[in-house]
C-alpha cells in the first residue's frame, strides 16, 4: 500500500487495484530509465531527450494529422 495519505474517495478497494499498477509501471520503465543511451548523451541533454521521449505519442498524432 502507498506511503501517501489516503484522500477523500479513496477506499481500500481503490489501494489494491493502484498498488500492482503502480508496481508494474516500475518494473515498465525501469528498463527505459535505465538503458545505455543516456550515457551517450551530455548530462545537459538528458532531461530534454527523456521530455521528448515522455511527448513522443503526442508528436506522432500531430504528423499524422497533418
Amino acid at each position: 500500500m502507498s506511503s501517501r495519505p489516503s484522500f477523500p474517495g479513496r477506499d481500500a478497494q481503490d489501494a489494491a487495484e493502484i498498488t500492482p499498477l503502480r508496481a508494474r509501471e516500475v518494473e515498465l520503465a525501469t528498463p527505459v530509465v535505465t538503458h545505455a543511451y543516456w550515457n551517450s548523451l551530455a548530462r545537459a541533454d538528458v532531461l530534454a531527450a527523456r521530455n521528448a521521449l515522455k511527448h513522443h505519442h503526442e508528436q506522432q498524432r500531430a504528423d499524422a494529422s497533418s
